[in-house]
């Protein structure tokens, strides 16, 4: 590819010098420049106008022009345009003063040869395209320095600072002002405003020429402070460049992923929990109950072993609270007692309050049951709670909670556009707290918005909060003025159910049965009190203490086992494990798996195993005996046999 050629324009009055000038260049590189001559210096500019010249070869002496002003002229309309100027032959002094006013250079007329008036043509091309390419650089990297979101500052070696970019005047203003400052004048980070801090980062760069960074904090933001040494040729340093930067979002976000990591962590330790909490809740429950039904109904025993079964119960019920919150099990809605709820989870509240903080409630009447996750509505109460009494912390006040019915009617609704027509039960959480502000009052139910301190909150309660309510099908709604307090207003579509009481006893004689079951778990009181549930109902059981000995009875007794129940969990062989091997070598034999806690039953894989059922733990007896009988039922037994 040719390079294009350069195109002078020679400004010469005199045609015998412009012919002559012409010749030199002409006839030493006839393929790189092209001439054009104007003899006056209003042509010239016309021709510059059009804007396609590199170069001017300019007399001073014209005849329409005085010495350097048609240097000047020339370098004020065309700034960027690199110019030889010809003087006369003994005029030095001018061609200095012209250099000095923006030429390039200069040549003395009739005294130049002609190499050397080419090698000043094309120096002063190179000079001017590398000045250009310079000027674009520089801006260029301006322009990026100016507009990134990072606060750049240039410091010397006796920390002034002799250069910074917007954003790190938009940080510190005092940088606007003319004087010079020192950087712990100006700058508020680690240094804390001290000339010699051991936690500057800019001191450590300047003392041993490494790059070092720092940590300030103001409010709910956080700042990184990194500084780099600036050195010369001789890798001495001769200043420090310090950079400034937000890191709030990045600390935010650092900081859910550890309470994620945290609850990820939380979570495999309530599945474990659970486990072995379950297995000694089926015993509390199991002994118990054979107790109570041994017990003469109206005697102290009876009584003390209800109070048992009630606590019992009650501690079932923590368990699913604890998988739920981890999110190991799936959320189940269905009718549950509001007041119930809320009189458990304000007995946990009570004893975390400060004393200050008066708790009054007013829960409606017994019986008023909504559609929801148990375990839910107590997440709700716990977080509404909670907020309040943050906001009560330093005062003291009332929290008050209180349930109410109410009535939505079809042309009623201009308030409540989410709610369908109907009864609801309202359940209202009130204090009298700091309030919240008006301007933050539309970004509350956001997720990760929270006011409290950096780790005193995840800013995900309300947001979940408000998820729970409207996924059972209800809204809600938030009052607050400033120094006065807050009430939150939850609207739950009302039910109407009669609930039966729960059987505690052991299951009606239809349950009972004469056949063998193979009862298998590594705890010692499950076999014990499983056995005791079976046997009273006429089963024959032989127990196991793990996979490996009920496998080796199988294949002694191999017609004398009807059924295996037996634990997921396991030393050496598990649940799953026996039960692939009862189906491939014994499929007649149905399976039922026991399980405090285990993500690996899915419903595929029990129906890929043989497993017929699946009893969460803690067993209760009506549970056990029952689904052992309908599976026989089902599947013909040796009940059946003897009976036919």
């Amino acid at each position: 590819m040719m390079t294009p050629r350069k195109q002078i324009l020679l400004v010469e009055d005199n045609p015998g010098d412009a012919e002559l000038i012409s010749e030199m260049i002409g006839s030493n590189e006839p393929d790189m420049f092209d001439i054009h001559v104007d003899s006056r210096l209003s042509h010239a500019l016309d021709t510059l106008s059009k804007g396609n010249i590199d170069i001017v070869l300019l007399d001073l002496g014209l005849p329409d022009s005085s010495g350097l002003d048609a240097l000047k002229v020339v370098k004020a309309t065309h700034p960027g345009l690199p110019v030889v100027v010809i003087t006369g032959n003994d005029d030095e002094k001018t061609g200095a003063r012209a250099v000095k006013s923006g030429a390039q250079d200069y040549i003395l007329k009739g005294m130049v040869p002609a190499h050397y008036l080419l090698q000043a043509l094309k120096y002063a091309i190179y000079r001017q395209e590398s000045e250009f390419r310079l000027k674009q650089s520089e801006e260029k990297y301006r322009n990026i320095v100016e507009n990134i979101g990072i606060g750049v500052a240039l410091i010397d070696p006796d920390m002034t600072i002799l250069e910074t970019n917007e954003k790190f005047r938009q940080w510190f203003p005092e940088l606007s002002l003319k004087r010079p400052l020192k950087c712990y004048e100006a700058i508020t980070g680690p240094c804390m405003g001290k000339p010699v801090h051991p936690d500057c980062p800019v001191v450590k760069t300047l003392s041993d020429g490494q790059s070092h960074k720092g940590i300030s904090r103001s409010g709910s933001a956080t700042y990184r402070f990194l500084s780099f040494p600036l050195k010369n040729d001789r890798a001495r340093i001769k200043g420090a460049i310090l950079l400034k930067e937000d890191i709030s979002e990045r600390v935010s976000m650092e900081a859910r992923l550890r309470q994620a990591q945290k609850m990820e962590s939380l979570g495999t330790l309530a599945g474990g929990i659970a486990h072995d909490f379950n297995n000694i809740l089926t015993a509390i429950r199991g002994f118990a109950t054979l107790a109570r039904n041994d017990a003469a109904e109206g005697s102290a025993v009876a009584d003390d072993l209800d109070e048992i079964l009630k606590a019992a119960y009650r501690a079932t019920d923590l368990v699913k609270q604890i998988l739920t919150f981890s999110r190991k099990v799936e959320t189940q809605k269905k009718p549950v007692r509001m007041d119930l709820i809320v009189k458990e989870a304000l007995k946990l509240l009570r004893p975390t309050l400060p004393s200050n903080i008066e708790i009054r409630s007013s829960l409606g009447r017994e019986g008023d049951m909504v559609i929801a996750d148990s375990t839910q509505v107590h997440q709700i109460i716990m977080n509404l709670c909670t907020n309040a009494a943050h906001a009560m912390e330093r005062t003291g006040g009332m929290l008050e909670v209180v349930i109410s019915r109410t009535r939505i009617n079809e042309g009623k609704r201009t308030g409540f556009p989410k709610l369908a027509p109907g009864p609801y039960l309202r359940l209202k959480v009130s204090d009298t707290g700091c309030g919240i502000p008006p301007d933050i009052m539309d970004s509350i139910f956001d997720p990760y918005f929270t006011t409290k301190c950096l780790g005193s909150g995840t800013g995900l309660g309300l947001s979940v909060v408000q998820g729970i309510i409207r996924d059972c099908g209800g809204d809600i709604r938030v009052e607050s003025v400033p120094g006065s307090g807050s009430t939150f207003t939850l609207f739950f579509p009302a039910v109407k159910i009669e609930t039966p009481e729960v059987s505690r006893s052991i299951p009606e004689a239809d349950h009972r049965g004469k056949e063998h079951i193979l009862l298998v778990d590594d705890e010692p009181t499950i076999l014990k009190v499983g056995r005791r549930f079976l046997s009273r109902y006429g089963y024959r059981v032989h127990t196991a203490s793990n996979g490996e000995d009920a496998w080796d009875y199988i294949r002694q007794h191999p017609d004398g086992v009807d059924m295996v129940v037996s634990d997921m969990t396991m030393p050496k062989t598990t649940g799953l494990d026996l039960a692939k091997q009862v189906k491939e070598s014994r499929p007649d034999i149905p399976v039922i798996i026991m399980t405090g806690y285990s993500r690996m039953l899915s419903p595929g894989r029990c129906e890929k195993y043989g497993i017929r059922a699946v009893l969460n733990k803690p067993l209760s007896s009506e549970n056990l005996v029952g689904e052992v009988r309908k599976i026989f039922d089902r599947t013909g037994s040796a009940k059946q046999k003897s009976n036919g």
